[in-house]
This record gives structure tokens, C-alpha cells and sequence, in this order.
């Protein structure tokens, strides 16, 4: 109870700072008591992971491009959570496992994309937390 009780007021309290910008091919978070704001701008994005434990993580890639063959990204939010930022021209497909928890996919392909475009696959463990893919 006490661990929850803390996490709770972690995540109501906390203060966002400001989003650092990320090049790199991957992305590598971890974030225990606190929050991240990330903005990913790579031009041939692998994917990676990111963890929030009592805490949250936004992640921005809507300045980012897929590589040619996908990517794929793992996320895992335990008491907290995290929320995904994609174009509106990348295929988004999310699996995962809730446990007292949810995730959920509202991103929107637009109706004009081509067929053929590479897609991102999320994959998702939550427990007591949540996960939100978005535009």
C-alpha cells in the first residue's frame, strides 16, 4: 500500500521537463520515479524499449521515420505509464499483456498512404499502469 501511495503521488506531482531530442536508430528508456519526455527525429528508426515504474514516459516520433523494414518497439509500464506519439503515415500495430492495467491504439492511418509502408510494432506489458499509442 505504501508503494502504491508513493507511486501515486509521484505521478500526480511530478514536474515535466522539457523533451530531450533523440537521433539514434534505437530507443533505451528507463524511468523509476519520475517522468521523460523523449522526441525521437531519426530518419531510419529500429525501434528499441522503454520502462516506466512509478512514473511516465512520453514518447514523441512524429518527427521520426521508420527503417525500411519496420520496427519494433517493447514497452513495459508498471504503476505508471507511458504514451506514444506516431506519424500519421506509419502502419501501427500493438499487442501486449495487461495485467490491472490497459493499452490502448488510437493512432490513425491516413486514407491516402500507400500500401506498402513499413509498419511499427508495439509490444506491451502493463501492470497497474497504461499505455497509449496516438497521432
Amino acid at each position: 500500500l505504501i508503494l502504491i501511495s508513493a507511486g501515486a503521488f509521484m505521478l500526480l506531482n511530478r514536474t515535466r521537463r522539457s523533451a530531450t531530442v533523440h537521433s539514434d536508430d534505437r530507443l533505451d528508456s528507463f524511468v523509476m520515479f519520475g517522468g521523460l519526455d523523449r522526441r525521437v527525429d531519426s530518419q531510419a528508426f529500429e525501434g528499441g524499449s522503454a520502462t516506466a515504474f512509478f512514473g511516465g514516459t512520453e514518447i514523441d516520433l512524429r518527427d521520426a521515420k521508420l527503417a525500411p523494414g519496420g520496427a519494433q518497439l517493447d514497452l513495459a509500464a508498471a504503476f505508471g505509464g507511458i504514451e506514444l506519439m506516431v506519424p500519421e503515415n506509419w502502419k501501427v500495430h500493438v499487442s501486449g499483456m495487461p495485467i490491472f492495467g490497459g493499452w490502448s491504439n488510437k493512432a490513425r492511418l491516413r486514407e491516402d498512404a500507400p500500401a506498402d509502408l513499413p509498419m511499427l510494432h508495439v509490444r506491451c506489458f502493463v501492470a497497474f499502469g497504461g499505455i497509449e499509442v496516438h497521432n
